[in-house]
């Protein structure tokens, strides 16, 4: 559907700008024509000493390093010599474990997919996202909030769409023929009895 839109955009946007009249055509008179200049070639061979290409060779270099992953701290140092021709004395740390950022209620407690793993935010967790669409039953496109409630349920506001309430396999939609009394939600609170 979208690619089809951008596509009818783009047809749209050539016919408008490519039929107008010659106010987006500049004008020149035959004299300023016939006075503009070849641009200037300039050949490498031509250029002076300092700026001809040097060709460099890979023997010229230092052999690649194989520097092995320690597993303790202080199990590996390397010297190297920096682009400034010192000495650099390099310490190589073993990797870390870090814990993922999870996603979780207001109560504090993992939220976790239908596989029973929980979802994992940021870097290394998008994976673990999908993503919806009005085609696959959303409101609207344009979500400006949401909200998980007490029962599980993620509920989206949508910008003109009303609030769609996804139960982990479908959504159910509600506008103002439903009650709202705007089909543009910005926020979505839940009270202490539940209601949203």
């Amino acid at each position: 559907m979208y690619p089809v839109r951008l596509f009818v955009f783009a047809v749209v946007f050539l016919l408008v700008y490519c039929t107008k009249p010659s106010e987006n055509k500049i004008e020149k008179s035959d004299a300023e024509i016939l006075e503009q200049k070849p641009p200037r070639i300039t050949r490498l061979a031509d250029l002076p000493d300092s700026l001809q290409p040097k060709t460099k060779w890979l023997s010229q270099y230092q052999e690649p390093r194989i520097i092995p992953v320690p597993k303790r701290k202080g199990e590996y140092v390397y010297s190297r010599i920096n682009i400034a021709g010192e000495n650099q004395v390099i310490e190589v740390e073993p990797p870390q474990v870090y814990q993922f950022e999870v996603l979780k209620n207001e109560d504090g407690e993992v939220v976790k997919n239908t596989a029973g793993k929980p979802y994992v935010i940021g870097k290394g967790g998008k994976s673990q996202f999908t993503n919806f669409t009005s085609e696959d039953g959303l409101a609207a496109d344009a979500i400006i909030s949401m909200q998980i409630d007490r029962r599980g349920e993620l509920w989206v506001g949508t910008y003109g769409g009303g609030v769609s309430r996804y139960d982990g396999r479908k959504f159910t939609n509600y506008k103002t023929e439903h009650g709202l009394s705007n089909d543009a939600i910005s926020r979505i609170f839940e009270d202490s009895k539940g209601n949203l």
